[in-house]
């Protein structure tokens, strides 16, 4: 092997190995935002839930951290003891928030679909949004105020300003 050669190889293996680790240190990173292992102490998932149906790629957010899409939205369960939250990203333990623990629901109308912004009553900041199947099964729990879309805006611009 050439001298060229060997330097190619080592600064590949020296790329391979930073990118190895920025993807470490983005998992630590989100895993420390997020506050999930507060949230999994304050709503531990006891060891038997009953199987029901579960909704995927809901988006939200815990602390500091937003969830949302494919690979790290929410995918959520609703049972008689309340919400089952699930978690992608980095094998957080399961949530299971009491339907007590629901601080708001409210539901907007966003042209011909409404969606609904859920927030849990916790310490650490937890919300997330659910429409079409998922709000359906939400509602036979759980009430929902319905709101327009203008009051959603004002709200969040509110909530910019602070």
């Amino acid at each position: 092997m050439t001298k060229d050669m060997q330097e190619f190889v080592l600064m590949l293996s020296v790329l391979v190995l930073l990118f190895i680790l920025i993807g470490i240190f983005i998992k630590i990173l989100t895993r420390k935002l997020s506050r999930w292992h507060d949230l999994a102490a304050a709503f531990p998932l006891p060891e038997s839930i009953p199987e029901t149906k579960k909704f995927k790629y809901c988006p939200g957010r815990a602390g500091n951290i937003s969830f949302s899409g494919r690979k790290n939205g929410f995918t959520l369960s609703f049972i008689p003891m309340g919400i089952v939250i699930k978690s992608k990203v980095s094998k957080q333990p399961d949530l299971l928030v009491p339907w007590k623990k629901i601080r708001s629901a409210e539901k907007y109308a966003m042209r011909s679909k409404v969606a609904a912004k859920v927030e849990i009553d916790s310490n650490v900041p937890l919300h997330f949004f659910i429409s079409g199947d998922a709000l359906s099964a939400f509602e036979t729990w759980h009430s929902t105020e319905m709101k327009t879309i203008e009051q959603f805006k004002d709200e969040l611009f509110a909530k910019n300003r602070k």
